[in-house]
């Protein structure tokens, strides 16, 4: 292997990972954003997909392909969360992960919270 193409490589890896950590960064703030203005809801992986639901609805939104219109692979954690943000700040550990190279993944942890109310 010649030294252009190690070069190319890892340039092509790296590109992917910024895509990844820019979906996490997106996806975070999309929940963050849902979580400080809705007042019930719940987050859910299926199929490696993410799910958004509003408690007293039927309609769903899917977090997925938002930056680049890729499609990604996800894994989240919310450790108990009650769905609801006025009582409960949401700890999220979210992972996005490369559908072609699996060993390509972004992981971040965060703490998604609003001001507490008694209603």
């Amino acid at each position: 292997m010649t030294t252009i193409s190690i070069g190319f490589k890892y340039n092509i890896s790296e590109s992917k990972k910024v895509r990844l950590q820019q979906e996490a960064n997106l996806v975070i703030a999309t929940i963050t954003n849902k979580h400080r203005l809705g007042e019930c809801y719940n987050l859910d992986e299926k199929d490696k997909k993410l799910y958004f639901y509003k408690c007293d609805s039927d309609e769903n939104m899917i977090l997925e392909g938002s930056v680049t219109g890729n499609k990604f692979n996800y894994e989240v954690d919310t450790s108990e969360f009650s769905g609801y943000p006025k009582k409960d700040n949401l700890e999220l550990k979210l992972i996005v992960i490369d559908p072609d190279n699996s060993n390509l993944k972004v992981e971040i942890q965060s703490t998604i919270s609003r001001i507490k109310t008694d209603n």
